[in-house]
Order: structure tokens, then C-alpha cells, then sequence
């Protein structure tokens, strides 16, 4: 459902308009994300809201959040309210968020606020952070095999 007038904006406005309404680059607005900030622009398409609702806004994000912000705004404020506890993205700029690096930079904020952007991002890091932990104590040379290899040391040492 078309708004007003569509307005094309090039695929790295969404980071620009993210941090025109949040603030600062690297600090995401806390609070409500209040009224769509996108009703006088609409969408670009009628079945942008269909779109949306079928998850393109995560999973095609180049064109949704430049072609149907005001149906993906809609989309992500629905989530937030109806599922409040839910592990999903509860805010609109999520995606931008989590491509600029907040995910590791912000992390307690984007855990409870962006975790389905952030996933991917923490398992990359999440497991190569920590080694792991070993299944069994390691094995004990077998008795006796100590001495041999002193004496071979011994031996090759003299041999020099």
C-alpha cells in the first residue's frame, strides 16, 4: 500500500537514515521507535507489506529497507509488540546496525534488541574465542619409555 510519494534512496542511505534517527555512528536509539518516520514517503510497490511479512526485510535487506521502509517499519513494530520475549530483531534498524559492527562493539544492547541479525555474527566469534576444553586428561608416557629416551639423548650427545 503506497503512502505518498516513493522516494528511491541508494542501498547505504538505510546506514545514513539509521543514523540520522538514532544519533551518533555506533549508538542505536533506545526507547519506542514511535510513529513510522517513513508514512510520508510510503512504498515504492503495493506488495511490499506482502513482502515484508513473508521476512524479506531480513532476508533481502539491500532493497526492502530502500524500497519498503514504511511497510518494513509496520513489519518489525508488529514483532516487537506481539512478541515481546521472542529471540527476533525488535527494531527497524537492526540489519544496519549489525552490518556496521554493533553486534560485537554493542553487544548487550543488540543481544536483547537485534539477536536474529546478530546471530550469525556471534558464532563466528563465539567459537573461536575460547579453545576447547579437553574430553579426557592426557595420557602418561608408558613406564620405562622416560629412561630409554634419556639414554638416547645421552648417547647422541657424547656421539657430537
Amino acid at each position: 500500500v503506497s503512502m505518498g510519494r516513493a522516494v528511491a534512496l541508494p542501498p547505504l542511505c538505510a546506514l545514513a537514515l539509521a543514523l540520522a534517527v538514532g544519533g551518533e555512528a555506533g549508538t542505536p536509539p533506545v526507547g519506542e521507535e514511535g510513529d513510522n518516520p517513513f508514512k510520508q514517503d510510503g512504498d515504492q510497490t503495493a506488495e511490499c507489506y506482502a513482502w515484508a511479512a513473508d521476512g524479506q526485510c531480513k532476508l533481502n535487506p539491500s532493497y526492502m529497507l530502500s524500497s519498503c521502509k514504511y511497510s518494513c517499519f509496520e513489519w518489525f513494530t508488529h514483532r516487537r509488540t506481539t512478541y515481546p520475549t521472542a529471540p527476533i530483531d525488535k527494531h527497524f534498524y537492526c540489519h544496519t546496525w549489525a552490518s556496521s559492527g554493533e553486534c560485537l562493539s554493542n553487544r548487550a544492547f543488540m543481544e536483547t534488541g537485534c539477536p536474529e541479525s546478530c546471530k550469525d555474527r556471534w558464532a563466528d566469534t563465539d567459537e573461536g574465542s575460547a579453545p576447547a576444553k579437553p574430553t579426557e586428561r592426557p595420557t602418561k608416557a608408558k613406564r620405562g619409555r622416560r629412561k630409554r629416551r634419556r639414554s638416547k639423548m645421552d648417547t647422541l650427545q657424547k656421539e657430537l
